[in-house]
């Protein structure tokens, strides 16, 4: 799981699924998966320079 850094995503790896998910932390609802291929175990946000 990773955070953004403002605090209004949450970004969460689903192994089985092959994707990852993006979570609005005020609605607390998911508002986009994305397919990144089999057994995504862990993720990481960084910050656009």
């Amino acid at each position: 799981m990773a955070i953004s850094s403002d605090g209004a995503y949450v970004f969460v790896s689903n192994i089985e699924a092959g994707t990852f998910s993006v979570i609005d932390t005020a609605s607390r609802t998911v508002v986009a998966s994305h397919k990144v291929g089999a057994g995504p175990n862990g993720i990481s946000y960084q910050v656009p320079e």
